[in-house]
Parts: C-alpha cells; structure tokens; sequence
C-alpha cells in the first residue's frame, strides 16, 4: 500500500466517523483535532484508530498512539505511514 493509498483511506474514514472532508480542508490538517477549532471528540477519534487498524491492516501499540504523536491529521498520517513501512 502506498502513502497515497494511506492518505485516502484515512480521509475517509474521518469523513465518515468526523463530517470532517480533509481534502477539501487542507488547511486544517496541521490544526489539533481535539482542539477549539476541530473540536474532534477523543471518543470519535478513537474510533478511527480502530477504522485505520481495521482497513490498513495495522496495530498500534500504546506508543503509536501517544496523544503529541497525533495531535493533527498530519500527525496521525505520519504515524500511520511509518507503521506500514515497520510492517
């Protein structure tokens, strides 16, 4: 699977589980999800921890998922792309 591969998924699966389109909002991918502007609930973004496990065929371990590590979608996406690599 390729980083773009990884990018769409992960676009989609916050579409479905945030409402939130990534690839028409840009500019808001180095912003906090949980933050004043995305207010993203930390339940949600469980959730799509759990989606990106399931269709990226990854596990995070407790160290994937420090929170300073996925911070932004920019974050979780490098996260995500240096798991598979590790794969």
């Amino acid at each position: 699977m390729n980083e773009r591969q990884i990018e769409d998924i992960l676009q989609n699966i916050f579409l479905q589980r945030t409402g939130i389109d990534f690839m028409k909002n840009n500019d808001k991918k180095d912003e906090v999800l949980w933050g004043q502007n995305l207010n993203i609930p930390v339940r949600n973004l469980v959730c799509v921890i759990i989606d990106v496990q399931n269709n990226i065929e990854i596990k995070f371990t407790d160290d994937d998922v420090d929170m300073k590590k996925i911070i932004t979608y920019n974050g979780l996406l490098r996260n995500i792309i240096e798991k598979t690599k590790i794969v």
